[in-house]
């Protein structure tokens, strides 16, 4: 069930915070990339698996 379903009335709302939260996502995803695109060695150290997704998309593994 769907946030529009349970709240119709805040629909309007829902989209809103939506499109705020994924131009900060974009965003954010880009400053990643650019930083990582801009390094001379491609290792990187990080403190979480969940890295590991990125690293299999970017066919660095």
């Amino acid at each position: 069930m769907t946030l529009v379903e349970l709240r119709p009335d805040a629909e309007e709302d829902f989209e809103k915070n939506f499109q705020s939260v994924k131009m900060e996502l974009e965003k954010l995803d880009e400053e990643f990339h650019e930083l990582v695109e801009a390094k001379e060695h491609l290792e990187m150290i990080v403190s979480h698996a969940a890295y590991g997704y990125w690293g299999k998309r970017r066919r660095l593994f």
